[in-house]
C-alpha cells in the first residue's frame, strides 16, 4: 500500500467548454524562504462518476467518501467530475466524450505535467475501454470491439486508477478489455474486500487476480485491497476510515510518485 497534498489550480486556457481545467500546475520551492529549486508540478486527476453521473457525498465531521475529496491530498482535481450515461455503457457516446475530455485536459498542461484517468465503479470501466480502444458490444458477453474513432492517449497521461472496478457479471465478460491493455500500462485498483459488485456474492478476490494474472499489463498492475469496505472503497466503518484512506492515499501516491 501507498499515500497524498493539497494546492490550488492557477489558471489556463480552456480548449472545450465542458473540460476539466487542469492548469499549469503552480511549482512549490524548496529549500527556505530564500528561494530554493522548483518542484515537479502535482499530478493531476481526470475523475469519472459512476452510472449515476455523481460521487458520493461527503459528510461534515467524517473523513471523506468522495475521491476526488481524498484525491486533493496528492495532486489537483480542479476540474468537474465527468459524468458518463451508465445506459449507453461503454459505447461510443460515452467513449467520445470521455476522450475529448481528457484530451482538453492534457492541452494546458504544463510540460512534465502527469495527467491520470480516475475512474469510479463505471468511470473506471469506460478509462479501460477508452485506453484499449474498443467499444463494448451490447449483447452478452459485451466484450470490446475495435473503436474507429480511437485517437492516440495523450502523452502526458501515465496511468489509471480504478476505484470499485464492477468485475463482476453474470452475462457481461468484463475482464475482456483488461485482458487486451497494452503490456506496460500502469493501473491501480481500489478495491473494497466486501465489494460485491466487483467480486461477487463470494467475494473472492480471485474474480480480480485471475484476470490479472491473464492480463499482458499484468507487471505493471497494482491492486489496494480495503478491509470491510464495500463498491465505495472509502465507505469503510467510520471507526476505522480515517486510518483506511490514509492507507488508500500512501498507495495512490506510489503509484503516481508524488
Amino acid at each position: 500500500t501507498r499515500t497524498l497534498t493539497l494546492t490550488r489550480m492557477p489558471r489556463t486556457r480552456k480548449r472545450r467548454a465542458a473540460a476539466p481545467d487542469p492548469a499549469e500546475g503552480k511549482r512549490r520551492k524548496t529549500g527556505g524562504a530564500g528561494g530554493g529549486r522548483d518542484e515537479a508540478p502535482r499530478p493531476y486527476f481526470v475523475i469519472a462518476a459512476g452510472a449515476g453521473g455523481t460521487l458520493p457525498s461527503d459528510k461534515a465531521g467524517e473523513p471523506p467518501r468522495s475521491i476526488k475529496t481524498l484525491l486533493a491530498a496528492v495532486g489537483d482535481v480542479d476540474g468537474p467530475v465527468l459524468a458518463l450515461r451508465g445506459g449507453a455503457g461503454c459505447g461510443p457516446a460515452n467513449l467520445a466524450r470521455y476522450q475529448d475530455y481528457v484530451e482538453a485536459a492534457c492541452a494546458g498542461a504544463a510540460a512534465g505535467r502527469k495527467v491520470y484517468l480516475v475512474g469510479q465503479s463505471f468511470g473506471g470501466r469506460c478509462g479501460v475501454h477508452l485506453w484499449q480502444g474498443g467499444v463494448e458490444e451490447r449483447k452478452p458477453p459485451c466484450k470490446p470491439t475495435p473503436w474507429d474513432d480511437k485517437r492516440p492517449m495523450p502523452s502526458e497521461v501515465r496511468g489509471m486508477i480504478a476505484f470499485g472496478y464492477p468485475l463482476h457479471h453474470a452475462k457481461q465478460d468484463r475482464g475482456a478489455p483488461l485482458r487486451e491493455l497494452e503490456p506496460g500500462t500502469p493501473v491501480l485498483f481500489v478495491m473494497g474486500e466486501r465489494d460485491k459488485v466487483a467480486l461477487g456474492p463470494s467475494l473472492d478476490k480471485a474474480v480480480l487476480t485471475d484476470v490479472i494474472d491473464e492480463m499482458p499489463a499484468k507487471e505493471t498492475v497494482q491492486v489496494h485491497w480495503v478491509p470491510r469496505a464495500g463498491h465505495n472503497p472509502l465507505d469503510a466503518p467510520k471507526s476505522i476510515r480515517e486510518e483506511s484512506n490514509d492507507a488508500i492515499l500512501e498507495a495512490v501516491r506510489a503509484f503516481v510518485g508524488a
